[in-house]
């Protein structure tokens, strides 16, 4: 309570365990955040990672960032717009992207040009 904004890290995916009773998946449903970041890279596999993720975590709010994103490699290019066009996923490609949308003082992010 009064928290504006927290922030809980889980390393490795959503079914890595963080201890002998719970992964992150179960961290999530406990804590029943308003919205989940998750940092994927944004190599082949991203689109398949993402949309497993998205279906785990159906009832809360997802953002992506793509970690490393490279304007100039085609695939970073075409995953992100994928994601976001295709799938209606909200993906930015920057911390400072994402901190901007977690402050709310961003419109929805777009695929880059």
């Amino acid at each position: 309570d009064g928290t504006a904004v927290g922030f809980v890290e889980g390393a490795g995916g959503l079914c890595s365990p963080l201890a002998h009773d719970g992964d992150t998946l179960s961290l999530v449903e406990r804590l029943q955040p308003d919205l989940v970041l998750l940092v994927a890279d944004p190599a082949l596999g991203v689109v398949s990672n993402v949309r497993l993720a998205s279906r785990a975590l159906s009832d809360v709010p997802l953002l992506v960032i793509l970690n490393r994103f490279d304007l100039a490699d085609d695939v970073h290019r075409r995953s992100c717009e994928w994601l976001t066009v295709v799938d209606g996923v909200a993906v930015v490609t920057s911390v400072d992207d994402a901190v901007a949308m977690l402050l709310d003082r961003s419109p929805r992010p777009a695929p880059p040009a």
